[in-house]
């Protein structure tokens, strides 16, 4: 398959040079044409494209016909147009530049289809036309320059002669070793087909296939060319995997001198020369029309391209000679010259186990030669007599010579017949022999030395011993001792210890074999091959990486090309592994990959939405070369869900994931990426078990890229409040708005102000920090209020653009803004100061909280609970009680929107409506000794008029209770009931009297001339009643009250009777300040914030530490407020 890069490409090509016609005005002087044109008559024309002089002066081609390359045709060549009769490149052609007869100016050149007076890189404008002033033989060096004839220019510069290993043809260098328009000499062209090498002209055979004297042969089965050209085999053998054998494997038959398969070879199915038809095959050695599963119909035979060595992985694809199919990829089997027999492979020229064939073993004293079995005698017999080892020193039937006996008389002695052993001789059958170095009589007749094996024994002074026969060594040295082995090495044969001992064959990439005591390559791991046949490096073809030998030796990958799992890849890039990831490139690609396995992508990426990869993972690469981001775009089928993720920078690790993307819907899917230059990033992509549509083939992905270099800088736009301008609160939100999104984790801002008050907020960590518009809008929240009066300057670091990290520019002059002047100070006369500390409760169970209430006891119980619910917690934090598991009466079911502490007392309300008389169960005490014993004590007695409401919002003040109804309309009063403060139950409830106007009141304070309520409708306002005459003063604010239930405390920090302060709460993270609510103008103020969230109910006020108490029913923490 190809990976095709589809990108615009500007196709530059030097401009035709303008014709220098010098014409004398006298008419007899001679016409001179330029070294490219012919005089034609009085003109200079181009034999090679005019159609009136095509290939000769005067040949003109016929209506309709253009001249190319000299010869009259009907088409032109790609690249060019016909223009008036004539091809013409329209990229180039002055005269037909962009189109026919669109003719440049003087001074211009066609480039490109356009009349510029710029020439590309490397080219200059001479006369009109772009040239190469280094090799332009007209305008050599410079425009005004002209080789003369004979000469070539050469490195700008015009010379008799071209560089070493060139020649001159037709003003042009050519290497005449490889130029196949002018192979070994001038003008010798190599025909269609034919490849010039050493300067001939060779035949170029197909894969698999070998050049041999001008033709091409497989040398993996062709009995004369048997491994290599001209390696003929002998009579009655045939050539099996490039190595000669006497038989044919099993399941192939003798077909002439070929071995085959009956079973698929459509020249022999089913029997020799039984040839079937153009359109069948042979399937089980018949003849057929159609191939079965998993089976391909290659040159009229059914072939299993998974295993079939001549076609592996698709028609005519032939593993070399040496390697076998493997699921559908060739692999090195045994090599040049061997054969398995067993699972061992062996050279059966040379093996004494396997002469000349599997299971064909030598007898003893044979030797394997050449395939065939020969006697091999030596030591104390070394004759052969009629194939019998004999010594014809002592044998007396072979005595001085094969055949010739003694007579029964006589002994044999050195070799002559004699009636008696010499000296030092002994008469041994008839044979005289020394037992003091015989090893068939050693130190007595019969005696006779034996030998482990690959040994022979030998005698010395009348003792038998062993040494190694030649070619045999006994390299473990284990010869002479019990158990031994003998002489295991055959030093010919053995790749441990190879013509020597422990010289062992250990070939790059292979498995090592020695022949003739040289070591040499055995076999090859798959995917690699020993194609230059050179052991001293092994197997060094990487079959699946090299582009000269691209799945099989000599397979050489094109121009733009490489090696890939064994296919040539544009680029080299096959996207299977990580061996060849494709190389994401900007723009607009088409990919052809191969994605056979799932190799990465095998678990459910975090995006996954839990379907697992379906069909093999392909691996992309992108190499940044500046710092930025990437677009990255991916066209799929919809409703078919596929993964994308990029991992860490080593190939093949997918996690942890630095992007996860996974679409089923859309079209496109994709993601933006941020890349630093010099890095590289890998993408892994995978279809899904969602969808039915697998991964298309090829990929059409788009690559956008964007430098941080064209990424204007980030600058504030506007902020709120605007620089210089007075706000109206302590605690104002402080909104930037910036030109571009800012990083929501990194950098700080700070609030600075001019009376000491300095807070700074992590973007990062701070809950009082959020982003809006797509995170070009950044809101801090303060926590404290600052200074009455003081001015607030605003200012960042560490703020970053989030795709390039770029700094966000300070702002000049510096933004500023004043707080309000107030008669109250935070933390001076009594006030709260408004610092905030969080303490964990231990509470692990979630709740929903409407009420937070404080005992007088400095370190006692803060109580809090609504509805459902009522709990305890500890001051000093860890410690909580659930009030309903501790009560002795069982769990408390009277629970509402409110309660009040008072002294050891703790009351709450129910949230009741029932108006039947007389009214019972709204106002509860659970304890009345701060929790030493637990109950439900029925308070409050409403026994001839009904309440409008429910009763909330308790309060205590001068030894009564005082109460408030939750109104939700305007039509119906809110009223205000009290009962005197209980030592018994059943106290009838008095009404104080009533307001309308304002509703969805709550929280009640009361002093000694005024109650204070907060309403939420028909706008948050704080609403003021005077106790003589109930007149009503409201004053709006910018306060976020609720519906559901608020908070009002009040205090007389002066003791004159008078509220100083009241503490206010709706329903946010946040509380309120009102400062001289008994004024005319009252100042109001945000005093504190613990977050931005919501739903957040219930303030406690505790007396007895001047402290405020609030949850965050979030993390279960107490909030208190110092």
């Amino acid at each position: 398959m190809e990976t095709t890069n589809v990108q615009r490409y500007t196709l530059t090509l030097a401009g035709l040079a303008s014709a220098l016609l010098l014409i004398s005005c006298s008419g007899d002087e001679p016409v001179l044409c330029n070294a490219s044109e012919t005089l034609c008559g009085t003109a200079c024309v181009t034999l090679d494209d005019d159609p009136r002089h095509c290939g000769a002066c005067n040949t003109a081609c016929s209506t309709g016909e253009v001249c190319v390359d000299g010869a009259c045709g009907v088409t032109c060549p790609t690249g060019h147009t016909e223009c008036g009769g004539a091809c013409r490149d329209l990229e180039t052609d002055r005269a037909h530049c962009g189109a026919c007869d669109t003719a440049c100016g003087a001074g211009e050149a066609c480039v490109s289809g356009a009349c510029t007076t710029t020439c590309p890189a490397g080219q200059d404008l001479c006369g009109g036309g772009c040239y190469d002033l280094e090799t332009a033989n007209d305008h050599c060096g410079d425009c005004a320059t002209a080789c003369g004839a004979g000469e070539v220019c050469v490195a700008g510069a015009c010379s008799a002669s071209c560089p070493t290993g060139q020649d001159l043809c037709d003003a042009q260098c050519f290497d005449l070793q490889t130029a196949s328009a002018h192979c070994g000499d001038c003008g010798t062209a190599c025909g269609a087909g034919e490849v010039c090498r050493a300067g001939g002209c060779e035949t170029q055979c197909p894969t698999g296939q070998t050049v041999c004297g001008g033709a091409c042969f497989d040398t993996a089965s062709d009995a004369e060319h048997c491994g290599d050209c001209d390696t003929a085999c002998g009579v009655g053998q045939f050539c099996v995997a490039g190595a000669c054998a006497t038989n044919c494997p099993p399941g192939q038959a003798a077909c002439g001198a070929v071995c085959t398969s009956t079973t698929t070879d459509p020249a022999h199915c089913g029997d020799c020369n039984t040839t079937c038809g153009v359109a069948e095959a042979c399937v089980g050695g018949a003849c057929t029309p159609s191939c079965g599963v998993s089976l391909l119909l290659c040159d009229g035979a059914c072939r299993d391209i998974r295993v079939d060595s001549a076609h592996c992985g698709g028609c005519g694809v032939a593993c070399p000679a040496g390697q076998a199919c493997s699921a559908g990829s060739c692999s090195p089997a045994c090599g040049p010259g061997q054969l398995q027999c067993g699972n061992a492979c062996t050279n059966v020229q040379t093996d004494e186990a396997n002469c000349g064939g599997c299971g064909q073993a030598c007898g003893a004293n044979e030797l394997c030669a050449a395939g065939i079995c020969t006697l091999s005698c030596a030591g104390a017999t070394p004759a052969d007599c009629n194939g019998t080892c004999t010594s014809t020193q002592a044998d007396p039937n072979n005595c001085g010579g094969c055949g010739v006996a003694c007579t029964p008389s006589e002994v044999c002695s050195a070799g002559a017949c004699q009636g008696a052993c010499g000296v030092g001789l002994v008469d041994c059958g008839g044979s005289c022999v020394s037992i003091q170095d015989d090893p068939a009589n050693c130190g007595g007749c019969g005696v006779v030395c034996t030998a482990a094996s690959g040994a022979t024994g030998v005698c010395s002074a009348g003792v038998c011993g062993e040494v190694c026969v030649t070619g045999r060594a006994d390299c473990d040295g284990d010869l002479l001792t019990s158990g031994s082995n003998g002489c295991e090495a055959l030093l010919a044969l053995d790749p441990g210890n190879c013509g020597t001992c422990g010289n062992a064959c250990l070939p790059a990439n292979g498995t090592g074999g020695c022949a003739a005591g040289v070591c040499a390559v055995a076999t090859c791991n798959p995917g690699f091959d020993d194609c230059d046949n050179n052991p001293a490096n092994g197997c060094e073809a990487n079959l699946q990486a090299d582009d000269n030998h691209c799945a099989a030796c000599g397979i050489v990958c094109g121009s733009g090309t490489g090696c890939s799992a064994g296919v040539c890849f544009p680029g080299g890039r096959s996207g299977e592994d990580c061996t060849g990831p494709i190389l994401l490139l900007a723009g607009n690609n088409t990919y052809s990959y191969i994605a056979s396995t799932n190799d990465y992508m095998t678990g459910i990426p975090s995006c996954g939405a839990n379907y697992a990869a379906s069909g093999g993972d392909v691996v992309f690469e992108y190499d940044a070369d500046f710092n930025g981001f990437i677009d990255v775009t991916l066209a799929k089928p919809a409703s078919t869900r596929y993964h994308m993720v990029v991992g860490p920078p080593m190939c093949g690790q997918v996690l942890p994931e630095v992007v996860c993307v996974s679409d089923f819907t859309n079209t496109t899917m994709g993601f933006q990426l941020p890349v630093t230059q010099g890095s590289t990033y890998f993408v892994y992509l995978v279809d899904s078990t969602s969808g039915t549509n697998p991964l298309p083939d090829p990929l059409d992905v788009t690559v956008v890229e964007t430098s941080c270099a064209t990424i204007p800088p980030v600058t504030l736009v506007s902020s709120v409040p605007s620089s210089g301008t007075a706000v109206s609160d302590w605690l104002p939100s402080v909104a930037l708005t910036f030109s571009a999104a800012v990083q929501t984790n990194v950098g700080t801002i700070t609030l600075t102000g001019s009376l000491g008050t300095t807070q700074t907020y992590d973007l990062a960590t701070s809950p009082l920090v959020t982003f809006g518009t797509s995170n070009t809008v950044v809101t801090v929240n303060p926590a404290q209020p600052f200074r009455s009066g003081e001015t607030v300057t605003v200012s960042w670091s560490g703020l970053v653009e989030p795709l390039c990290g770029t700094a966000v520019a300070a702002v000049s002059p510096a933004l500023t803004f004043s707080i309000p002047a107030a008669p109250c100070t935070p933390g001076v006369n009594g006030m709260i100061g408004g610092n905030i500390t969080r303490i964990p409760t231990g509470l692990r169970t979630a709740f929903t909280e409407y009420y937070v209430e404080a005992d007088e006891d400095p370190n006692g119980w803060v109580y809090v609970g609504g509805t459902a619910n009522l709990y305890r917690f500890s001051k000093q934090g860890g410690l909580f009680q659930d009030i309903e598991d501790v009560s002795r009466s069982g769990p408390i079911s009277l629970l509402g929107y409110s309660a009040l502490v008072d002294g050891g007392s703790v009351y709450v309300l129910d949230d009741t409506t029932s108006t039947t008389l007389p009214i019972t169960g709204r106002l509860t005490r659970v304890t009345s000794n701060g929790g030493l014993d637990w109950g439900q004590e029925d308070i409050a007695r409403w026994p001839t008029v009904a309440p409008q409401d429910d009763v909330r919002s308790p309060t205590v003040y001068n030894g009564r209770i005082y109460m408030l109804t939750g109104e939700a309309t305007s039509t119906v009063d809110t009223e205000i009931w009290s009962i005197p403060v209980p030592g018994t139950p059943l106290v009838d409830a008095v009404l104080e009297g009533g307001f309308g106007g304002a509703y969805y009141c709550s929280g009640l304070a009361v002093d000694s001339t005024y109650y204070y309520t907060t309403c939420a409708s028909p706008s948050d306002q704080v609403v003021r009643i005077a106790k003589a005459g109930f007149a009503v003063t409201t004053f709006p604010v910018s306060f976020d009250f609720t519906t559901t239930i608020g908070t009002v405390h009040g205090v007389d920090a002066d003791n004159d009777g008078l509220f100083d302060y009241l503490y206010m709460q709706g329903w946010k993270e946040e509380a309120y300040v009102v400062c001289e609510p008994d004024s005319g103008a009252p100042f109001f103020s945000t005093f504190f914030k613990t977050g931005t969230g919501t739903s957040q109910y219930g303030l406690g006020f505790d007396r007895a530490n001047n402290t405020l108490w609030m949850t965050d029913d979030a993390t279960n923490e107490l909030i208190r407020i110092q």
